[in-house]
């Protein structure tokens, strides 16, 4: 089987889907076996993606036919469509708000990195008042 033709990756994107592979791997040996096979056969890339798409499907609940963020390839055209029952225009949201906070598209569980990064720029509260 071909490679898949792999995108110029950002770290943050690498690592996010490092942790997604990560994630599959924990889920059991014949998963880990399969995503490893992924990756010798596909590429990081392709088995990076694939799992991106898996963790975030299960960690936002989503219904089969609803999209991940990841599968939004456009967010200012995706959000000047009108909503349908794929909510396309939610991924894009939600895939706005990830790259506005600095974080990736690919990221495994996207409400759990937003809540991180916005508790990140939170100030501390100050110890003397």
């Amino acid at each position: 089987m071909k490679k898949a033709k792999q995108a110029r990756l950002r770290k943050v994107d690498r690592e996010a889907m490092q942790r997604a592979i990560d994630m599959v791997r924990a889920e059991g040996p014949s998963e880990a076996r399969r995503i490893d096979d992924q990756i010798q056969h596909d590429g990081f890339y392709s088995a990076g993606h694939g799992a991106s798409y898996h963790c975030q499907y299960r960690n936002l609940k989503l219904r089969p036919w609803e999209f991940p963020p990841v599968w939004v390839d456009n967010v200012t055209a995706t959000l000047k469509e009108p909503p349908d029952h794929q909510r396309r225009d939610r991924a894009a949201k939600l895939l706005q708000r990830l790259l506005a906070a600095g974080l990736s598209r690919y990221e495994p569980d996207p409400l759990t990195a937003l809540e991180r990064a916005e508790a990140e720029r939170k100030p501390e509260p100050d110890a003397a008042a």
